[in-house]
């Protein structure tokens, strides 16, 4: 988490993101967001692990991250997809009203 926490902090200043695409400070306390952020941090990796595999024939995984990842992931969180969007002047703790609906009850035995 202290990885993901200095990524995401130098998202946000080292990309010079606008007002309603920086990622909120409270992001942590948003389980969707850290998770959509772990994944996101995680394609980059390789994306840059494989940019430096491929630094003699040339590569564009980041360049593609760019496109693929990180743009829609920003939009997704600025649009509404989840409850930081509330969370741009100040943090609103989240009151979840979700119910998990998994019956384990129902699954078959796989024997």
């Amino acid at each position: 988490m202290e990885q993901l926490v200095t990524w995401v902090d130098r998202l946000n200043t080292g990309y010079s993101l606008l007002g309603d695409y920086t990622i909120p400070p409270c992001w942590p306390t948003h389980p969707g967001v850290v998770e959509d952020l772990a994944g996101l941090h995680d394609a980059w990796t390789i994306a840059v692990i494989n940019d430096e595999l491929s630094n003699h024939t040339g590569s564009n995984n980041l360049t593609a991250w760019h496109d693929r990842w990180l743009w829609p992931c920003l939009r997704r969180m600025k649009a509404g997809h989840y409850r930081t969007t509330n969370c741009r002047d100040c943090h609103h703790p989240e009151c979840s009203t979700a119910v998990a609906m998994t019956d384990w009850g129902v699954i078959p035995n796989p024997r």
